[in-house]
């Protein structure tokens, strides 16, 4: 069983930034190793910690849902050391990603439904329980 608390190592795939001051970015992350793909199985709503080498680590919410394969995405907000560093890597730049962690959404047919007609602020993690609804037998009738 591989220590909790080590994270795997991940490559930054691409950087999109979300805003005109450059503040809100979302990363798309590569595992180095194929094999701890296979081992972070997350569910739509859970958050990893994201590593940065010698600067410390940040919770984020998973913005890529579990039925994306091949990447991880993160959208990530620009407000202190970790993050400011992270802002300022470039794609092919290596970090670590810890988890997953947390709780998920519990996403039945009633659940999904739910979700979708009560949600009235989408929050950047929640983009990964949309694209999990969409990906499953059930679509929901409205947003």
């Amino acid at each position: 069983m591989q220590n909790p608390y080590l994270p795997y190592p991940v490559r930054i795939d691409e950087i999109t930034t979300e805003t005109e001051d450059k503040n809100l970015k979302t990363f798309k992350l590569v595992f180095i190793n194929p094999e701890d793909e296979e081992k972070f199985n997350y569910q739509a709503g859970q958050f990893a910690e994201l590593s940065v080498a010698g600067k410390g680590e940040i919770p984020i919410g998973i913005a890529s849902s579990p039925t994306e394969k091949g990447f991880l995405m993160f959208t990530v907000n620009k407000v202190g050391l970790v993050t400011s560093y992270l802002h300022n890597m470039k794609a092919g730049d290596i970090m670590g990603v810890r988890g997953p962690l947390g709780n998920w959404y519990p996403l039945g047919y009633h659940g999904r439904q739910e979700y979708c007609h009560h949600r009235r602020r989408v929050c950047f993690y929640d983009t990964s329980v949309l694209h999990y609804i969409y990906a499953g037998s059930c679509q929901p009738t409205k947003i």
